[in-house]
């Protein structure tokens, strides 16, 4: 999987087989090598290639789906205005937050 997966963010970031060895400081023929599964790249290489293409370990290793690292574009308005008065509320305050919460999601799917 992670042969796939790099190949398939050099090809959509337009690098070449040359241009990704340069960046990592290795050889072309060691990309090759990493797509085809003949070898797999250090820690230090795997690190290097998640922090270039911007996605978690987990993505290029073929453990995950989802490529992003963490998705703050994703959170919306709402979402961190919860987050921030959650932050303030009594364990009390929170276990009737999650009640209420809970409700809502029950109305929500059983709503026509």
């Amino acid at each position: 999987m992670l042969g796939e997966r790099l190949r398939q963010l050099r090809k959509e970031n337009d690098l070449t087989r040359e241009n990704l060895a340069q960046m990592l400081d290795v050889t072309p023929s060691i990309i090759t090598f990493y797509e085809n599964g003949a070898r797999s790249p250090s820690l230090k290489v795997l690190l290097s290639l998640a922090d270039y293409f911007e996605v978690s370990l987990d993505y290029l290793t073929g453990r995950s789906n989802n490529p992003k690292i963490n998705q703050p574009e994703a959170i919306t308005e709402a979402e961190k205005n919860l987050h921030q008065i959650t932050t303030q509320l009594s364990e009390e305050s929170l276990n009737e937050l999650l009640q209420y919460a809970n409700y809502l999601r029950i109305k929500q799917v059983l709503k026509p």
